[in-house]
């Protein structure tokens, strides 16, 4: 999971995110599930859930703690949920 608005841990395994792609900013503000997210990399055992610029608008993490980690518990769980039936 790239948290990074830079999108340095996405760009660093070199991955481009397309505009239409879901990124972590999309999870985050409940636009997709996380598992809609994630990209399936070449290397072996390797998923990424990429970052982009629209992550740097995320004030809703920001302004209310509480909040952001519903949402990421929320994303979380349905992470864990979907590996754990082989979905992603």
């Amino acid at each position: 999971m790239d948290f990074d608005p830079q999108g340095n841990a996405t760009s660093g395994l070199g991955y481009t995110v397309k505009p239409e792609e879901n990124t972590i900013y999309e999870a985050l503000s409940l636009q997709c599930l996380a598992s809609d997210a994630i990209r399936h990399l070449k290397r072996p055992s390797m998923d990424l859930m990429p970052a982009n610029i629209n992550l740097a608008g995320a004030d809703f993490c920001l302004s209310g703690l509480g909040i952001c980690r519903a949402r990421v518990q929320q994303q979380a769980n349905d992470l864990i949920f979907h590996f754990a039936q082989g979905q992603i």
